[in-house]
């Protein structure tokens, strides 16, 4: 019985201290809830958008839509290859109702014509991002990747 009283407070010594180290360094761990929380307001699509540096004016457009089970073909087939080159696999989301959210940026092409980013996603993830000429534009086809 002694042994077990022993063990018990060293344990409870060692969760002490560990919770102490943490405060001191200010490490926070991220709960679910919080990472829910950011997904709603947004926050993850702001966050893909930096991580390509892709700088956007005004809000968002956003409308929903439903993809085609089979992405090929002139529309989304060349959307998913922009997207494949970026490391998206919009293919796997065939079929399902996404949202298709529209950015304007300042960035050009040669010719001077816009670039705006699409971002098509659900609630809480970002399926894939491409960048398209904007719609006054007579580039053919005008969809690229994110990274170029």
């Amino acid at each position: 019985m002694k042994y077990i009283f022993i063990i018990a407070i060293v344990l409870i010594a060692k969760c002490a201290n560990n919770e102490a180290e943490n405060m001191n360094t200010g490490e926070d761990s991220v709960t679910e809830e919080q990472t829910e929380n950011e997904n709603m307001d947004g926050d993850f699509i702001t966050k893909e958008l930096a991580r390509w540096n892709i700088e956007v004016t005004g809000e968002g457009n956003s409308f929903e839509e439903l993809l085609p089970k089979d992405m090929d073909g002139p529309n989304w087939g060349l959307k998913c290859l922009a997207c494949e080159d970026a490391g998206y696999d919009l293919k796997t989301h065939g079929g399902e109702t996404v949202t298709l959210t529209q950015f304007y940026t300042l960035e050009t092409i040669s010719n001077g014509d816009t670039l705006d980013v699409w971002v098509v996603h659900n609630d809480t993830e970002v399926f894939c991002m491409y960048k398209a000429v904007g719609g006054h534009s007579t580039v053919a086809p005008g969809i690229m990747s994110v990274k170029k």
